[in-house]
Order: C-alpha cells, then sequence, then structure tokens
C-alpha cells in the first residue's frame, strides 16, 4: 500500500449533521453487518465506500477531503491508511459513534481511561473525521468519570477579597488554637484575635472546653473594653460563632457576620497566618516546660504588634498609636532617645490609618495577582449543572477508596456571590 499521509484528513465540507453525546451503552448494539448499508448512505463515506465496495480487496487511491487516500474494502468494513495505519471507517451516525465510543471508554476491560489514552487506543483501529474532538467531548461528558476521579485543573474561582475597612477594629478576625498543653490556670487554648487595619493581635488564654457564652465574655473584656464593638466578625465555622447567643449578640449590636464555605477556609487567611507566626514564636522559647505557653503570651504579643506587617509596612503600634512603645532593647539607651517631632496626633493618625490602607489594597492586588494565577475563571448562573466534591460529605461507601470523588450533577438554584 501506498506511504500514509503526513496528516490525517481534515474534517469533510459539507460537515456531516451534530450528533448527541451520551456515554450510556446503546441500548441495542449496532450489528456489524449492517455498516455496508450504512456506509453507503454516510455522507462522509459514502463516495470512497462505493468505489472501494466495487473492488473488494484491492488498495484504492480515492480522493478524499481534497487529498489522495489509500482505501480499502474488506467485507464488511471500509478501511482507511492513516499515519501508516489501516484503520475502519466508522459511519457517522449516533448508534456506531456511541458504540465504538463504549467499547474504548466505558467497558471493564477500557477501565474509564482519560481523553488521550482513550483517543490513542481507539485510532489504532478507526476512523472518521473530527474524531479526536469527538472522543474528547464525549470523555468529558462521562458522568462515572466525574464522580470517581480526581480534578488536575487549577482550582476554580478567582480569589475574592475581604473589603478593606474604614477605620481600626472595624473589622475584626477570631480564631481558637487548641490543645496546648494544659496549664497550671486550666487553660489549654488560645483566643487569637486580629484588626484587620492596623494587623494588631491579641492572644488571649483560653479552654477549649468554653461555650458561646465564655467566648462572648472574652470578647467583652479584651476587644469591646479597648477597642469597642466591631462592625464585621469574620470567623472559621467553629460551633461558638453559630451558636443562637452569637447570632443574638450580632443582630442587637448590628454586627455583620463573615464565614467561609466549609470548602474554602482560605476566607479567614488573615488569622490563620497570625497562628502560624504565634506558634513558631512559642516553638522557638518554650524549652523544658511546655506548660509555661500561657506565661509567654503577653511578650510575644508585644513582639508581634511593634513587627512591621508585610501588608502596610508598618507595625500594629504605629497605625494604632503612632509609634511603637519601648522594649527591653530600649530601655539601655532610652535618654539618648531624641524626641520625635509630629504634627498633631488627629493629623498622625489619620495619615498612618491612609497609609496603612494603601498599602494594604497594593497588598491585596499582588496576593490576589499571584493566588490567581493557580487558579481559573469559572463563573455559575441559575440553571446550570455543577458537580460536588464529596470531601466532607458522609460517605456512601464503607471503604473511603471507594467512595466517589464528587457527586452530582447538581442544579444551580441560586447564587449567593461570583463564584458561590
Amino acid at each position: 500500500m501506498p506511504s500514509a499521509p503526513s496528516s490525517a484528513p481534515p474534517e469533510p465540507n459539507p460537515e456531516p449533521e451534530p450528533l448527541t453525546l451520551t456515554t450510556k451503552p446503546p441500548a441495542d448494539p449496532p450489528d456489524v453487518r449492517h455498516w455496508p448499508q450504512t456506509c453507503s448512505k454516510c455522507p462522509v463515506f459514502r463516495v470512497p465506500y462505493k468505489a472501494a465496495a466495487n473492488q473488494p480487496g484491492e488498495a484504492l487511491q480515492i480522493e478524499f477531503c481534497n487529498r489522495q487516500f489509500t482505501f480499502r474494502y474488506v467485507e464488511p468494513y471500509l478501511h482507511i491508511r492513516v499515519h501508516g495505519l489501516c484503520r475502519i471507517c466508522v459511519p457517522q451516525f449516533p448508534e456506531f459513534l456511541t458504540h465504538v465510543l463504549h467499547s474504548y471508554h466505558d467497558h471493564v476491560t477500557a477501565g474509564h481511561q482519560g481523553q488521550k489514552k482513550t483517543f490513542a487506543a481507539l485510532s489504532k483501529q478507526y476512523y472518521w473525521p473530527g474524531m479526536r474532538a469527538y472522543t474528547t467531548a464525549y470523555v468529558e461528558s462521562c458522568t462515572h468519570c466525574r464522580a470517581s476521579k480526581s480534578i488536575n485543573q487549577k482550582p476554580a474561582g478567582l480569589l475574592q477579597q475581604l473589603l478593606i475597612p474604614s477605620r481600626r477594629w472595624a473589622h475584626v478576625s477570631l480564631d481558637f488554637i487548641t490543645d496546648l498543653p494544659l496549664t497550671t490556670t486550666g487553660h489549654d487554648s488560645i483566643l487569637v484575635m486580629v484588626d484587620s487595619l492596623s494587623k494588631m493581635a491579641h492572644f488571649v488564654p483560653a479552654k477549649k472546653s468554653f461555650t458561646a457564652a465564655d467566648t462572648v465574655e472574652l470578647l467583652a473584656d479584651r476587644l469591646i473594653r479597648d477597642h469597642g464593638f466591631p462592625e464585621v466578625l469574620i470567623s472559621d465555622r467553629d460551633p461558638r460563632f453559630q451558636s443562637d447567643l452569637w447570632n443574638q449578640l450580632c443582630r442587637r449590636f448590628n454586627i455583620k457576620r463573615c464565614m467561609p464555605s466549609s470548602y474554602h477556609p482560605q476566607s479567614d487567611g488573615q488569622t490563620e497566618r497570625v497562628n502560624r507566626t504565634l506558634e513558631q514564636m512559642l516553638r522557638t522559647y518554650i524549652r523544658s516546660d511546655e506548660r509555661e505557653w500561657e506565661r509567654l503570651l503577653p511578650a510575644l504579643e508585644l513582639a508581634y504588634n511593634i513587627t512591621s506587617h508585610s501588608s502596610t509596612e508598618l507595625s500594629p503600634f504605629e497605625v494604632m498609636v503612632g509609634e511603637n512603645p519601648l522594649t527591653a532593647a530600649d530601655l539601655d539607651i532610652v535618654g539618648a532617645l531624641a524626641p520625635m517631632v509630629t504634627p498633631p496626633m488627629t493629623t498622625l493618625f489619620r495619615q498612618l490609618c491612609n497609609r496603612a490602607q494603601s498599602h494594604i489594597l497594593k497588598a491585596k492586588w499582588q496576593q490576589k495577582y499571584y493566588a490567581d494565577t493557580n487558579r481559573r475563571t469559572v463563573e455559575y448562573a441559575v440553571g446550570d449543572k455543577a458537580w460536588l466534591s464529596s470531601k466532607h460529605l458522609p460517605p456512601f461507601n464503607s471503604c473511603p477508596k471507594f467512595e466517589p470523588r464528587y457527586r452530582g450533577p447538581f442544579e444551580v438554584i441560586e447564587r449567593i456571590g461570583t463564584v458561590a
């Protein structure tokens, strides 16, 4: 037979009628004995079929898609030579394409392989114009693959950022660090409170057993007493922050709550980073007695709040009161410190807040830029179909290894945000 052409033939013109994709096995698989009659009616292969069928077994050079290709008819199939391989021409009718693709993708001996592997196996035996695109669409529409396989794409949805607060301690993040060694005062946790503008943090000893009422008392003692009521409270989905008492408190004082969804806890990333920094400092200074972590908290809180923050390029104390307090390192040279000449305090505070807001805005755009390089744009509309990760759902099976990765597809009935 003549050498193969350099590339597969393009789609013929005019194109065949659009086909309906389905990954379900045909209820009545087509009989191969019907292929001759079907090929004679196929708008794509009708001409080469009639020419080759008149000379069975003979290799014929036939013009196909404005090029010369080698065809051979071996009952009951019409063959075409592409890329050095003799492939069976599949009539472009839904029942035949579905039958072939089901055998090479859905059948247990096919293993529900991905697009490339399914096409590689299929293209060794069969050919029809546009088979790569058709195979890709078929595999992508396979509900078994969507439910069972991990997705190797970038996470869906670009980064959605929180608003920059207009005043200090207007937006406050809350989180607990738990399961610490029990101290002599009975504490085994830390409540971390962070101001979203100044980045000032308070580290409050607490107990894992604290109820919502106990948590409200801590807020009254360390947050409301010193900084007043916040406008927004940002927290995870801790049961204490979802209790009836917490809801009543927020409604009573018109405090807006901001909680991440169960699948996207990154919404409270600020407090998580503060937690990580605090844990690193505790690991550095704790030596023999692990229970001394509570004694270290006041000093570590001071150390954190006098350190310049990467977002504001100022320390939390500088944003709050205009200057850092004296530390142990300053005491030896306190007499030599030059007095600061500053504008009126109200002007200074406004300038510092404006400067902090400007730096936070710049940092947020940088964070969004780098975060979005690892994400993909996805927007859902009401009526769309979506797959839901089963990671946080009750299992169907007793063996986690056999649990579907995704469930659905479910219909979107309401949008609560750009990516949710």
